[in-house]
């Protein structure tokens, strides 16, 4: 019996895992140092390995605590060596909003890709930087390939 309840115990714990939730993880670093005011989100993302869905994923509140008020720049995304489907789409949200406005639509599953974030209504409907102030989430869609891999960075500057 006592091995019964610690198989099954074990089979709660390693569920996420045998069933193929996908996953991310985050880790935050200052490029050179933090006086140079640039700081890097990335997020290395796993897909489903049932339906190659990606989990809607919050950013660490950690991350807005160090850097609420700082200016996202750029993105760049790398599909990893099991690479995801061709014209895979990435939004980051704030408030229902797409932080980016689109721009991290259509992602190669072969090349390394930048995009800056699109700002609707700015002269020309320009490219520029996006300031963080609440939490942002990261959204990933239109992926078939069960446990496809890729990595998206996410560059902040401090201004003024």
């Amino acid at each position: 019996m006592k091995k019964l309840a610690l198989i099954t115990m074990i089979f709660a714990l390693f569920t996420g895992s045998a069933f193929g939730q996908g996953a991310a993880t985050q880790t935050g670093y200052y490029l050179g140092s933090s006086a140079n005011g640039v700081f890097v989100i990335k997020f290395a993302c796993v897909a489903s390995a049932v339906d190659g869905s990606f989990p809607a994923i919050a950013f660490e509140s950690q991350w807005l605590d160090a850097i609420k008020g700082w200016h996202c720049y750029r993105a760049k995304t790398d599909p990893g060596a099991v690479a995801p489907t061709a014209n895979y789409d990435i939004a980051i949200t704030e408030s229902g909003g797409d932080v980016f406005g689109g721009n991290l639509g259509n992602r190669s599953a072969t090349a390394t890709e930048f995009a800056a974030p699109y700002i609707p209504g700015a002269v020309a409907s320009a490219v520029g930087m996006v300031t963080m102030e609440t939490t942002w989430s990261l959204v990933i869609t239109n992926n078939a390939v069960n446990s496809a891999t890729l990595d998206l960075w996410l560059f902040f500057k401090r201004v003024g």
